[in-house]
């Protein structure tokens, strides 16, 4: 607990964390205060189609932005990336609610802004191993980090429908817009993103020539090539478990709205999502608070057994409140989750591959969000909603299972993660 305090009396730390704040309620009110304004204008279709492309592009394109700061580094990409994404965000507010203009050119904007976002997020959380002193305030900061961001989701569209109430869905959206741009900006203000743009990218291992220089190999190396870190065991094993974990919150995307209206009121179905975020503040305060002694790998297979276990008994979850009360409890470890796998990242992912690396985890989630969505609003139209709560279990299953076997194949021999996990502390000092 008392690293858990110390890492706020850091400045460089204090003034990071006054960033994320800005950057992740203007992010999530965005979003939100975008499709009602567009909606007003251009009808609820046009507005979904807008969302769509820039959210596709911005999933889609997350690892290869931020292999950009690997390959070519961090100066020479964070800021030309934030001067054009700005401009295009700013012309995406005015052209999205100005009827003369056409439709496709609001579409334009919008994956111009998605596809130049800069990876700020990616640089910062690189930047908690070099600002804690001890391994306990790194995991710290990547706590507070984790909890801003889950708290940004339940701040950010209460904010976002204050301003359209009183202000209207237009000046609301200029807003907001305004406060996107302003946490890029601020972002490169504390002293320490000014020092880690200073520094030149990491240099790229020399090619080993392959034995086997047949074709076969040779389109094997570039899959890999293209593919990046994601190929590598150690980051499948990182981000399997939030894959799994996203569809179940695709699931629950549908199953939520569908229960509350079974039981006359699908007003209901925001207060069941939310009690995801709830119980993922609770249990990142818990984690960054407490000395644990399990590995990291073995804390990964753990969080996601409590996830997954509340789950399984979604099957009988038919009424709003009991659908919360298992959210609740599964929430305790998904923004747990995030932090471990930050954490795991840390330990075994070369730096000249972190920027990407980061990336696949909220990456990873949103795969996992459309599978799970797509297969539950399948279900919505050809199954009973016993059906559909059904398949939240049969997901909770797979991942208990899978965590199963990530358990007991991390208890069995020692892994990279369990090395460095015991040595990090040493290497967080120096870093320091």
């Amino acid at each position: 607990m008392t690293a858990f305090v110390n890492a706020l009396r850091d400045r460089n730390a204090l003034s990071l964390l006054v960033v994320l704040i800005l950057r992740r309620v203007a992010g999530a009110a965005f979003p939100v205060v975008l499709v009602v304004a567009t909606a007003d204008v251009r009808g609820l279709a046009a507005a979904a189609l807008v969302q769509g492309f820039r959210v596709t592009a911005l999933a889609g394109t997350a690892p290869f932005r931020a292999r950009l700061l690997d390959r070519i580094g961090r100066a020479r990409v964070i800021r030309p990336q934030i001067v054009v994404s700005s401009a295009a965000l700013v012309a995406l507010a005015i052209c999205s609610v100005t009827r003369s203009i056409p439709l496709w050119a609001v579409a334009v904007c919008a994956v111009v802004m998605a596809l130049t976002n800069p990876s700020l997020d990616a640089v910062i959380r690189t930047v908690w191993r070099m600002t804690g002193r001890t391994e306990a305030e790194v995991k710290a900061l990547h706590s507070y980090d984790s909890i801003i961001e889950e708290a940004g989701f339940l701040v950010g569209p209460f904010l976002a429908s204050i301003l359209m109430l009183a202000l209207g869905h237009r000046v609301a959206l200029y807003v907001f817009a305004v406060g996107v741009v302003a946490g890029m900006v601020s972002a490169l203000i504390p002293a320490a993103i000014r020092t880690t743009l200073k520094r030149t990218a990491a240099k790229q291992p020399a090619a080993v020539p392959a034995k086997d220089s047949g074709r076969g190999a040779r389109v094997g190396r570039a899959l890999r090539t293209m593919a990046g870190p994601i190929a590598t065991p150690e980051l499948q094993r990182i981000v399997a478990p939030l894959i799994l974990m996203g569809v179940e919150l695709g699931i629950v995307a549908i199953a939520a709205p569908a229960i509350s209206s079974a039981h006359g009121n699908s007003g209901f179905s925001g207060f069941i999502i939310a009690s995801i975020s709830l119980g993922g503040i609770v249990g990142a305060i818990g984690y960054g608070s407490l000395r644990l002694g399990d590995s990291l790998r073995r804390r990964h297979a753990l969080l996601g057994l409590v996830f997954g276990l509340p789950l399984l008994f979604g099957t009988w979850a038919h009424s709003p409140e009991m659908l919360g009360l298992l959210l609740a409890v599964a929430g305790l470890a998904v923004t747990p989750l995030y932090i471990n796998a930050y954490l795991m990242m840390d330990a075994d992912i070369p730096r000249s591959a972190i920027h990407e690396a980061n990336t696949w985890v909220p990456v990873g989630n949103d795969v996992g969000y459309v599978i799970g969505l797509t297969t539950a609003g399948a279900l919505s139209h050809h199954a009973s909603l016993h059906g559909l709560s059904t398949s939240l279990s049969i997901a909770a299953v797979v991942l208990v299972v899978y965590s199963m076997l990530q358990l007991r194949g991390g208890s069995q021999q020692p892994t990279e993660t369990d090395t460095a996990d015991a040595e990090v502390s040493s290497t967080a000092t120096t870093a320091a």
